[in-house]
């Protein structure tokens, strides 16, 4: 999942947890996964990762 979470951000750049959903992930999952490999902000009541 860390793996598949860093190759969505690399292309990206920026990711939400809902842009993993085409992967089967549920929002709190892809989260999860999100913050172990990336840095947040929120943003206007979702939350945004990038690259670190």
């Amino acid at each position: 999942r860390r793996e598949l979470a860093l190759l969505f951000l690399e292309a990206a750049g920026e990711v939400t947890a809902a842009d993993l959903r085409p992967l089967g992930w549920r929002r709190q999952e892809a989260a999860a996964v999100l913050d172990e490999v990336a840095d947040g902000r929120d943003e206007e009541g979702f939350r945004i990762w990038a690259r670190r």
